[in-house]
């Protein structure tokens, strides 16, 4: 296998597990299942097509090594297990509000008293 071929199958691999759990994520959260399907199909397919014509082999079969990349990336991405995302705290405006401001040059009162102690 030449280097050009390697990376196609590199390339199929990763894109296969970054779609794949995209798909399990929208799996999760119903939404459309087709959408990362369809991206790694996009990002795949120029891959075949490079690999069929630079395959160097007597029997031309080395595509099917970059097809079953492509595809085992898809299932091992999708069968990942999906961690759950917790959110950030954002404070709203109006609570930003509430927090007094402090000059640079005062001390907080949580700093002053450490200081004392």
């Amino acid at each position: 296998m030449t280097l050009p071929l390697l990376l196609c199958a590199l390339i199929a691999l990763t894109s296969g597990l970054h779609f794949g759990r995209r798909f399990a994520q929208a799996h999760a959260a119903g939404g459309a299942l087709a959408l990362p399907a369809l991206a790694h199909g996009v990002i795949v397919t120029p891959l075949m097509i490079m690999t069929v014509l630079l395959d160097p082999t007597a029997a031309g079969l080395l595509w099917m090594t970059v097809a079953t990349a492509a595809l085992g990336g898809l299932a091992v991405g999708a069968l990942r297990p999906v961690r759950e995302v917790v959110p950030a705290v954002v404070l709203a405006p109006q609570r930003l509000a509430d927090i007094p401001a402090q000059h640079p040059a005062q001390p907080s009162a949580h700093n002053a008293q450490h200081s004392a102690a």
